[in-house]
């Protein structure tokens, strides 16, 4: 089991009276006004900021909408589980396959390479070793339409490009499943 840094007492303190990470910098409440009064979703939201308010001290938020390449990383999850015995608990996206990840082996390969491309996160080989997110479920970022607040309500149109029948053949491929003709 890998060691967990803690966070100074003092630094913890510090955190936790920021508030919630997605209401920092903000001036009054989020605007939750997009989610067009619908009320599951405002309840949802609530709970999210609740959530990230309480845990603010200690916790770092990702947030990531999903489509249809979502099933690619469920049975990702799904096969490293029954192969592995790969449990949530140690992560809840595993990549399983080593090979995408020989020319970005790390964080900060990826960092150093990530700038080089013009198409930035839309680039197949981020797209192999990484999960774009944003840190705030309510701001909008350099990609407004991710937003999980502009998500929610109409679903993530982004990253049409996905084969996602071809991925999750490859996938199992790679793990080693016969290829049926």
């Amino acid at each position: 089991m890998p060691t967990v840094k803690k966070l100074a007492d003092e630094e913890l303190a510090r955190q936790q009276k920021l508030g919630a990470q997605s209401c920092r910098g903000l001036l009054g409440s989020p605007d939750l006004g997009i989610l067009g009064g619908d009320r599951h979703a405002k309840r949802v939201f609530d709970e999210v900021l609740a959530r990230e308010k309480e845990m603010s001290g200690a916790w770092a938020v990702f947030y990531h909408s999903y489509n249809t390449p979502a099933i690619v990383y469920e049975v990702q999850a799904a096969v490293a589980r029954v192969l592995f015995r790969f449990s949530a608990r140690h992560g809840t996206l595993p990549r399983i396959l080593m090979k995408p990840f020989a020319k970005i082996p790390d964080a900060a390969a990826a960092v150093k390479t990530f700038p080089t491309w013009s198409d930035n996160d839309h680039n197949q080989q981020w797209k192999s070793v990484g999960i774009s997110c944003t840190t705030s479920c309510v701001s909008t970022d350099s990609e407004p339409l991710a937003t999980p607040t502009q998500a929610f309500l109409r679903g993530y149109q982004g990253a049409p490009d996905i084969n996602v029948q071809g991925k999750l053949e490859n996938l199992l491929q790679d793990c080693g499943w016969p290829r049926q003709r």
